[in-house]
């Protein structure tokens, strides 16, 4: 991926030896595009399984039949539209992915979607 070769091409940057007055800020990119692809990784496994779930948990009839897994989607719901507003906000994936907590929430997110991924699996058996 494009991502990749970024990461890719600032560890070679690194290992240049005319990289010497420039390594502060080579070090911090190499960082931010690591830590970048770490957030969007994890962004897309929860908008995957958000876009899965989101109808489901629309709906009442099981939302009545499954009140637990409902509440925490619910919770889900509220971070993930939250995490969509503060990027669109934003506009700007260096400013977005530099957000305080943003790997922590995203990991909470897809943690606590996996807890109603597999309530949802138990209630279909």
């Amino acid at each position: 991926s494009l991502m990749d070769d970024h990461i890719i091409k600032s560890q070679t940057m690194k290992g240049s030896p005319f990289a010497k007055p420039f390594m502060e800020k080579i070090v911090e990119m190499e960082s931010w595009l690591l830590n970048t692809q770490e957030i969007m990784d994890m962004w897309m496994k929860v908008q995957s399984v958000w876009l899965y779930l989101e109808p489901i948990f629309g709906s009442e009839d099981i939302v009545k039949q499954m009140p637990s897994e409902a509440n925490l989607f619910k919770k889900v719901d509220a971070s993930w539209r939250t995490t969509m507003q503060e990027a669109l906000d934003s506009g700007k994936a260096m400013v977005v992915t530099k957000t305080d907590g943003l790997g922590a929430r995203l990991k909470e997110c897809n943690d606590n979607l996996e807890t109603v991924q597999k309530g949802l699996n138990d209630y279909l058996e």
